[in-house]
């Protein structure tokens, strides 16, 4: 994404957060607007308020969640799959078995 798409976020080199660590806390904790820690002008990490924080949070619990439901579908999709072909595969030896028990039956009526 193009930097001229993000919205403007205030941004400090990590000298000054280092050494005005605390007024950035009770900045960013009052107003709850982040701040762009940079390092030599690249953005390295974000300062966010409490709220965006917990909400950051729930969005990763509820994707990983997701996730983790998906695969867990998956893997009830497969076992499912394996079952109905083992199921198939056992009929299958049933209906042979079945025909060379008539066979060996008829064989002998017969003969």
């Amino acid at each position: 994404m193009p930097q001229t798409d993000l919205p403007p976020v205030h941004e400090i080199p990590v000298t000054a957060l280092r050494d005005h660590l605390a007024e950035y806390l009770y900045q960013v904790g009052r107003s709850g607007k982040p701040v762009l820690i940079t390092r030599m002008g690249h953005p390295m990490a974000g300062l966010v308020g409490i709220a965006e924080t917990r909400a950051l949070w729930h969005v990763t619990q509820t994707r990983e969640g997701y996730v983790e439901w998906q695969a867990m579908r998956r893997l009830d999709k497969d076992r499912d799959l394996r079952l109905a072909l083992l199921r198939e595969r056992e009929a299958e030896q049933r209906r042979a078995y079945e025909q060379s028990r008539l066979a060996r039956s008829h064989s002998r009526n017969t003969g």
